[in-house]
Protein backbone atom coordinates (compact mmCIF):
# COMPACT_ATOMS: atom_id res chain seq x y z
CA UNK A 1 0.00 0.00 0.00
CA UNK A 2 0.93 3.54 -0.05
CA UNK A 3 1.82 4.91 3.19
CA UNK A 4 3.29 8.20 4.90
CA UNK A 5 4.69 8.98 7.80
CA UNK A 6 5.35 12.63 9.80
CA UNK A 7 9.00 13.02 10.43
CA UNK A 8 10.03 12.11 13.55
CA UNK A 9 6.46 10.17 14.18
CA UNK A 10 5.51 6.72 14.01
CA UNK A 11 1.79 7.39 12.89
CA UNK A 12 1.32 6.24 9.21
CA UNK A 13 -1.60 7.22 7.31
CA UNK A 14 -2.88 5.08 4.24
CA UNK A 15 -3.06 6.90 0.80
CA UNK A 16 -6.00 5.81 -1.11
CA UNK A 17 -5.00 3.92 -4.69
CA UNK A 18 -7.33 4.20 -7.39
CA UNK A 19 -6.96 1.89 -10.25
CA UNK A 20 -3.74 0.43 -10.99
CA UNK A 21 -1.18 2.69 -10.70
CA UNK A 22 2.09 0.70 -10.42
CA UNK A 23 6.03 0.86 -10.72
CA UNK A 24 7.50 0.86 -13.42
CA UNK A 25 11.00 -0.38 -14.74
CA UNK A 26 11.04 1.25 -18.07
CA UNK A 27 12.39 4.61 -16.50
CA UNK A 28 14.29 5.32 -13.54
CA UNK A 29 15.99 8.64 -11.43
CA UNK A 30 17.08 6.49 -8.49
CA UNK A 31 17.53 3.01 -8.77
CA UNK A 32 15.55 0.60 -10.67
CA UNK A 33 11.79 1.56 -10.88
CA UNK A 34 9.92 5.04 -10.10
CA UNK A 35 6.05 5.73 -9.71
CA UNK A 36 4.04 5.49 -12.57
CA UNK A 37 -0.14 6.08 -13.14
CA UNK A 38 -0.72 5.13 -16.93
CA UNK A 39 -2.15 7.29 -19.24
CA UNK A 40 -6.05 7.59 -18.49
CA UNK A 41 -7.32 9.34 -15.52
CA UNK A 42 -8.84 5.97 -14.19
CA UNK A 43 -4.94 5.33 -12.42
CA UNK A 44 -3.80 7.40 -9.12
CA UNK A 45 -3.17 7.83 -5.89
CA UNK A 46 -4.96 10.06 -3.12
CA UNK A 47 -4.17 11.29 0.30
CA UNK A 48 -5.55 12.74 3.34
CA UNK A 49 -2.47 14.63 5.61
CA UNK A 50 -5.35 15.59 8.16
CA UNK A 51 -5.41 19.29 9.62
CA UNK A 52 -2.73 19.80 11.38
CA UNK A 53 -0.34 17.77 9.70
CA UNK A 54 -0.90 20.53 6.74
CA UNK A 55 -1.85 23.77 8.06
CA UNK A 56 1.16 25.71 7.25
CA UNK A 57 -0.49 29.42 7.27
CA UNK A 58 1.92 31.87 6.50
CA UNK A 59 5.05 29.75 6.84
CA UNK A 60 7.13 29.13 3.83
CA UNK A 61 6.95 25.73 2.03
CA UNK A 62 7.91 23.16 -0.87
CA UNK A 63 6.62 21.14 -3.07
CA UNK A 64 9.22 19.05 -5.30
CA UNK A 65 9.32 16.38 -7.69
CA UNK A 66 11.54 14.20 -10.37
CA UNK A 67 9.20 14.21 -13.41
CA UNK A 68 9.68 12.24 -16.67
CA UNK A 69 7.43 12.38 -19.80
CA UNK A 70 7.10 10.69 -22.60
CA UNK A 71 3.75 11.39 -23.70
CA UNK A 72 1.62 14.49 -22.99
CA UNK A 73 -2.03 15.70 -23.26
CA UNK A 74 -2.83 19.50 -23.17
CA UNK A 75 -4.60 21.14 -19.95
CA UNK A 76 -4.46 17.97 -17.62
CA UNK A 77 -3.50 18.68 -14.16
CA UNK A 78 -0.12 16.44 -12.94
CA UNK A 79 -0.97 16.79 -9.67
CA UNK A 80 -3.30 19.02 -7.08
CA UNK A 81 -3.50 19.35 -3.39
CA UNK A 82 -6.92 21.03 -2.39
CA UNK A 83 -8.78 22.13 1.29
CA UNK A 84 -11.66 19.87 -0.35
CA UNK A 85 -12.11 15.90 -0.11
CA UNK A 86 -13.56 16.11 -2.99
CA UNK A 87 -10.91 17.83 -5.66
CA UNK A 88 -12.78 20.80 -5.64
CA UNK A 89 -10.89 23.99 -5.74
CA UNK A 90 -13.28 26.79 -3.73
CA UNK A 91 -11.56 27.07 -0.71
CA UNK A 92 -7.84 26.77 -2.24
CA UNK A 93 -5.79 24.76 -4.25
CA UNK A 94 -2.50 24.44 -5.91
CA UNK A 95 -1.45 22.07 -8.92
CA UNK A 96 0.41 21.88 -12.18
CA UNK A 97 -0.76 21.88 -15.46
CA UNK A 98 -0.16 21.00 -18.95
CA UNK A 99 -0.39 23.96 -20.97
CA UNK A 100 -2.09 24.68 -24.50
CA UNK A 101 1.63 23.15 -25.42
CA UNK A 102 2.54 19.88 -24.51
CA UNK A 103 6.05 20.89 -24.11
CA UNK A 104 5.17 23.42 -21.50
CA UNK A 105 3.66 23.11 -17.71
CA UNK A 106 2.44 25.88 -15.38
CA UNK A 107 1.09 25.82 -11.90
CA UNK A 108 -1.69 27.44 -9.95
CA UNK A 109 -2.34 28.51 -6.62
CA UNK A 110 -5.42 29.84 -5.10
CA UNK A 111 -6.73 31.09 -1.83
CA UNK A 112 -9.51 33.29 0.06
CA UNK A 113 -6.47 35.00 2.36
CA UNK A 114 -3.26 34.91 -0.49
CA UNK A 115 -2.55 36.58 -3.99
CA UNK A 116 -4.00 34.21 -6.29
CA UNK A 117 -2.76 33.22 -9.88
CA UNK A 118 -5.25 31.01 -11.44
CA UNK A 119 -3.86 30.71 -15.17
CA UNK A 120 -0.99 30.14 -17.48
CA UNK A 121 0.50 33.88 -17.56
CA UNK A 122 3.82 33.94 -16.09
CA UNK A 123 3.67 31.06 -14.86
CA UNK A 124 4.48 28.66 -17.76
CA UNK A 125 8.22 26.81 -18.57
CA UNK A 126 9.18 24.76 -21.43
CA UNK A 127 10.05 21.12 -20.78
CA UNK A 128 11.70 18.09 -22.84
CA UNK A 129 10.11 14.78 -22.87
CA UNK A 130 12.70 11.73 -22.77
CA UNK A 131 14.48 13.43 -19.48
CA UNK A 132 14.19 13.24 -16.01
CA UNK A 133 13.92 17.59 -14.65
CA UNK A 134 13.47 18.57 -11.04
CA UNK A 135 10.62 20.51 -10.28
CA UNK A 136 9.81 22.31 -7.33
CA UNK A 137 7.20 25.08 -6.34
CA UNK A 138 8.40 27.39 -3.26
CA UNK A 139 6.81 29.73 -1.07
CA UNK A 140 9.46 32.15 0.54
CA UNK A 141 7.99 34.61 2.83
CA UNK A 142 5.60 36.71 0.52
CA UNK A 143 6.37 35.42 -2.76
CA UNK A 144 5.92 32.12 -4.46
CA UNK A 145 8.55 30.46 -6.96
CA UNK A 146 8.68 27.55 -9.62
CA UNK A 147 12.04 26.13 -10.23
CA UNK A 148 12.38 23.50 -13.37
CA UNK A 149 16.20 21.89 -12.90
CA UNK A 150 17.87 24.27 -10.64
CA UNK A 151 16.86 27.40 -12.20
CA UNK A 152 14.25 30.25 -11.61
CA UNK A 153 11.38 30.02 -14.07
CA UNK A 154 8.39 32.28 -12.97
CA UNK A 155 8.14 34.36 -9.54
CA UNK A 156 4.40 35.53 -7.88
CA UNK A 157 3.56 37.58 -5.27
CA UNK A 158 1.37 35.60 -2.57
CA UNK A 159 1.05 38.44 0.01
CA UNK A 160 1.37 37.82 3.55
CA UNK A 161 -1.92 35.91 4.04
CA UNK A 162 -2.12 32.54 5.11
CA UNK A 163 -2.31 29.07 2.20
CA UNK A 164 -5.71 27.28 2.55
CA UNK A 165 -5.11 23.93 4.45
CA UNK A 166 -3.79 22.03 1.59
CA UNK A 167 -4.14 18.74 3.22
CA UNK A 168 -5.76 16.63 0.38
CA UNK A 169 -3.98 15.69 -2.48
CA UNK A 170 -3.80 13.52 -5.81
CA UNK A 171 -0.65 12.33 -7.66
CA UNK A 172 -1.05 11.12 -11.39
CA UNK A 173 -4.60 11.94 -12.50
CA UNK A 174 -4.19 12.62 -16.27
CA UNK A 175 -4.07 11.58 -19.04
CA UNK A 176 -0.84 11.26 -20.48
CA UNK A 177 2.42 9.19 -19.81
CA UNK A 178 4.84 10.44 -16.81
CA UNK A 179 6.70 8.60 -14.19
CA UNK A 180 7.50 10.42 -11.04
CA UNK A 181 10.17 9.74 -8.26
CA UNK A 182 10.89 11.91 -4.92
CA UNK A 183 7.45 13.36 -4.69
CA UNK A 184 8.34 15.58 -1.15
CA UNK A 185 5.93 18.51 0.43
CA UNK A 186 8.36 20.30 3.35
CA UNK A 187 6.98 23.09 5.83
CA UNK A 188 10.83 25.06 5.04
CA UNK A 189 11.93 26.81 1.28
CA UNK A 190 14.22 24.44 0.39
CA UNK A 191 15.38 26.55 -2.82
CA UNK A 192 15.93 30.36 -2.91
CA UNK A 193 17.04 32.32 -4.97
CA UNK A 194 17.79 32.60 -8.89
CA UNK A 195 19.12 28.76 -8.88
CA UNK A 196 20.14 26.18 -6.63
CA UNK A 197 22.08 22.87 -7.27
CA UNK A 198 19.49 19.91 -7.78
CA UNK A 199 19.47 16.89 -5.88
CA UNK A 200 22.36 14.53 -6.69
CA UNK A 201 20.64 11.53 -4.51
CA UNK A 202 17.58 10.06 -3.42
CA UNK A 203 15.59 13.02 -1.30
CA UNK A 204 15.27 11.52 2.80
CA UNK A 205 12.84 12.61 5.21
CA UNK A 206 14.15 14.89 8.04
CA UNK A 207 12.08 17.21 10.34
CA UNK A 208 10.74 19.32 7.97
CA UNK A 209 9.17 16.67 5.76
CA UNK A 210 5.30 16.49 5.24
CA UNK A 211 4.59 13.88 2.42
CA UNK A 212 7.22 11.67 1.14
CA UNK A 213 6.34 9.71 -2.15
CA UNK A 214 9.16 7.32 -3.26
CA UNK A 215 9.54 4.05 -5.68
CA UNK A 216 12.59 2.37 -4.22
CA UNK A 217 13.75 -0.61 -6.59
CA UNK A 218 10.72 -1.84 -7.11
CA UNK A 219 9.54 -4.78 -9.43
CA UNK A 220 7.93 -4.18 -12.90
CA UNK A 221 4.43 -3.59 -12.67
CA UNK A 222 4.09 -3.87 -8.85
CA UNK A 223 2.09 -2.00 -6.92
CA UNK A 224 3.54 -2.40 -3.40
CA UNK A 225 5.19 0.90 -1.76
CA UNK A 226 7.36 0.92 1.36
CA UNK A 227 7.13 3.68 4.02
CA UNK A 228 9.70 6.49 3.42
CA UNK A 229 8.84 8.62 6.02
Amino acid sequence: EYIWAAAGSTAQVAITKVGSPTHSTSYAKWGSSSLYFGSTNSDYIHWDMTADHMDLGTSNWTVEFWRYFTANTIWNKNFSMTANSDWSTGNGYLDDHISDNTSQYYYRLCGPSITNHNTSAGNTTNTSSGIWEHWAIVREGSNDIYYRDGNRKATNVIGAGAIPNLRYGWLGYNANTIYWDDFRVSDTARYTGSSYTIPSGRLSSDSNTKLLIQSINQGNGTSTFVDTG
